[in-house]
């Protein structure tokens, strides 16, 4: 994808609570003005960040995108 077409925004991320938390805030698109909420941990080389798809859902509360639910997982990982 051409770097002008990449979703803009700025994200908050909560260290104090357990799991951590992270707001996503996108600047643009169809959901500007409205947070997406999310949970990431960093565990080494790993990243693992879960959220949910539309503003109007819930804050996540594990790592996992079942069947029927519509929450996004994504796992970054470190290139050596």
């Amino acid at each position: 994808m051409p770097e002008e077409n990449w979703p803009r925004g700025a994200h908050w991320l909560d260290t104090s609570k357990s799991p951590r938390q992270i707001d996503i805030d996108p600047k643009t698109g169809p959901n500007i003005g409205k947070t997406n909420l999310g949970i990431y941990e960093v565990d080494g080389d790993q990243c693992r960040i879960c959220f949910a798809n539309s503003p109007s859902d819930e804050r996540p509360t594990g790592f996992a995108s079942r069947e029927g639910t519509r929450l996004i997982v994504l796992v970054l990982k470190r290139e050596k």
